[in-house]
């Protein structure tokens, strides 16, 4: 079940965007066709998030013990997940009103399209955090510093620590060629 997450949890996020660009080429076009089939795309995308959701906690159980991957990195994601959530969750039930008023032969609510695709563009920041933040866990080689502790610890060359304390050099490893 936790490798379920490492498929669907690209859904939400590449969905989004794309949902964002259909949405702008309906705009575009000016055609109700295309800003139907773009509210069926965000009502979409927040059925694949639940899912994404749901399987994060097996995919924690999988990975927790692993060696560099702390507690908190997991934590970090995890909320920053429910937040990326909770605003697609308004955006696909908005959607999937639309659509329901649209069944019942209503005309197509302007102001609550607009409402949705700027709440969209605004969601893509949290969407996007929380997909860098899940690329933390699985993949070392973009994290910035070493995960050896339960503080982050800034690498240079070689894999010595800086001796300057944060304050110093603002947190950043110093660089390497110094």
């Amino acid at each position: 079940m936790g490798h379920m997450h490492l498929i669907l949890n690209h859904f939400p996020v590449v969905g989004l965007f794309f949902s964002i660009a259909l949405t702008g080429y309906a705009y575009y076009v000016n055609d109700i066709k295309v800003k139907r089939a773009a509210l069926w795309a965000y009502t979409i995308v927040g059925i694949t998030t639940i899912f994404a959701y749901l399987t994060g906690e097996p995919a924690e159980e999988m990975v927790e013990h692993k060696p560099g991957v702390l507690k908190q990195m997991i934590e970090t994601h995890e909320t920053a997940a429910m937040v990326a959530g909770i605003f697609i969750a308004v955006i696909a039930i908005l959607s999937a009103f639309e659509l329901w008023n649209q069944k019942k032969g209503k005309p197509l609510n302007p102001k609550l399209m607009m409402g949705i695709f700027i709440l969209s563009i605004i969601t893509s920041l949290p969407i996007a955090r929380t997909a860098y933040l899940g690329g933390l866990i699985g993949h070392a080689e973009i994290r910035p510093f070493s995960q050896g502790s339960q503080h982050e610890t800034p690498v240079i060359e070689g894999g010595e620590e800086s001796g300057e304390e944060e304050g110093e050099s603002g947190g950043m490893p110093e660089p390497a060629n110094h």
